[in-house]
């Protein structure tokens, strides 16, 4: 999709693809270039299949806390789209609702407020569920 924005052209990206790009954001901004070495020798050592290697489930999240946290107590997470179907998790999108209206949830800042290990990375364990998001880590002992 593209959009316009005070006269700029701005490509908007959603789905799998949004996902993974937000993931290599994540890992530029969390572990730089020193950190590029690491994920190569982690991903060598370890990993998923998929040459991801964050692959330490830390769990699920909190999004009613998140929100009477971040907006007061009586804030709590509403799911704009289905909870099931076909890539449920990266087209439905999780809100805060707020006295103001609603506020949209960033899982990557859920992930980083409620899990303490970083790098950090938040992200669906199945495509086809919005409620399956969890926040993964790299498993820096090598375990599997």
């Amino acid at each position: 999709m593209i959009e316009t924005r005070n006269g700029q052209e701005r490509r908007s990206v959603r789905g799998p693809r949004a996902a993974a790009i937000g993931v290599r954001l994540a890992l530029a901004t969390l572990l730089g270039s020193a950190g590029a070495q690491m994920l190569t020798s982690e991903v060598s050592a370890g990993g998923d299949h998929s040459g991801n290697p964050f692959t330490v489930d830390l769990g699920g999240f909190n999004l009613n806390r998140y929100c009477a946290d971040k907006y007061g107590p009586a804030s709590r997470a509403k799911l704009e789209g289905p909870a099931v179907g076909h890539n449920a998790a990266n087209t439905s999108e999780w809100d805060c609702t707020t006295p103001h209206g609603l506020r949209r949830i960033n899982m990557q800042s859920v992930a980083e407020e409620q899990y303490s290990q970083r790098p950090i990375v938040a992200r669906p364990q199945n495509p086809d569920g919005a409620n399956t998001w969890h926040a993964f880590t790299i498993d820096k002992g090598g375990h599997r």
